[in-house]
């Protein structure tokens, strides 16, 4: 009897276990919960870039009286528009022997800087409503004054014009005491602060120029362009009584000559940029002996 009723006790059992595993089963699972998404922040806004300065139209030449005191200098300065933007703009000033001296052109807005370290002048100007002007301030280390441009059209390229060269050329003359005469030349300096090697040349026989002109060709040219290219400053000058050098070339004998060669090395020795421990003489011909 107790067999039967253990028998029937799990077998009731074993049922209730299978029902509710079958109920378990007839429900739909629950769903995961799904995670906030977070919100997407607003893209933020953007101002609106102000539109560039319309270049300024500047190729010609420019030209004006600058007042210094007691008087007036004419100067004039050449612009030309490049395609690529900017400008390349050269300075001359006959007065001052400044010839195409290379200016920085820089536009802000409606106004136009033209600048040049290696003078130390600066020109800040606005262009007249016309177009035929610029007026402004020049400024020269400490001295400024008012300067109004004036244009004019640029005239025909010359077939001799040459940009400038990438190293300093000074105009000099300097006295022979002994023989009471004056040499006049071209002294060229590379650029940068020095002190630079520095060499005097020596013309061959017979009057020579400074540039020891044959024909088409200037051989002491062309010599002083490649060494001052390549660090060496060069002092090369018109003989006595050619050019600018005062004195008479016929008369001259070759102590006087010597002589000469002697006092331009001295006056290089004079000069801040050069290091008159490292001068020498190049000479041609009659200059080499």
């Amino acid at each position: 009897m107790k067999n039967k009723l253990a028998g029937l006790l799990w077998s009731w059992l074993l049922l209730l276990v299978l029902s509710v595993g079958a109920n378990a089963q007839d429900q739909p699972p629950t769903p995961a919960p799904v995670p906030a998404q977070p919100a997407t922040p607003a893209a933020p806004a953007t101002a609106t870039p102000a539109a560039p300065a319309v270049k300024i139209a500047l190729d010609g030449q420019w030209k004006g009286e600058l007042p210094v005191p007691g008087g007036s200098l004419p100067v004039v300065i050449t612009v030309t528009d490049l395609a690529g933007g900017g400008y390349f703009a050269v300075l001359d000033v006959p007065a001052q022997r400044i010839s195409h001296a290379i200016l920085n052109v820089e536009q802000r807005a409606d106004t136009l800087l033209f600048s040049s370290e290696e003078l130390g002048c600066r020109f800040t100007s606005l262009r007249s409503a016309d177009g035929k002007q610029l007026v402004g301030l020049w400024k020269l280390q400490t001295y400024q004054t008012p300067l109004t441009l004036a244009f004019s059209a640029k005239s025909g390229p010359s077939k001799n014009f040459k940009f400038p060269p990438p190293y300093r050329v000074e105009e000099v003359s300097f006295s022979n005491p002994q023989d009471n005469i004056r040499l006049s030349g071209t002294l060229s300096v590379p650029p940068g602060e020095g002190p630079f090697p520095g060499v005097v040349l020596l013309s061959d026989m017979g009057p020579q120029d400074r540039d020891a002109t044959q024909g088409e060709f200037k051989m002491f040219g062309a010599l002083a362009d490649f060494l001052a290219r390549h660090g060496i400053a060069v002092l090369r000058l018109d003989d006595r009584g050619v050019g600018q050098s005062g004195g008479e070339f016929t008369t001259a004998t070759t102590a006087d000559l010597v002589r000469d060669a002697q006092i331009s090395l001295n006056y290089l020795r004079t000069k801040p940029l050069i290091d008159f421990g490292k001068l020498g003489l190049i000479g041609h011909g009659e200059g080499a002996t």
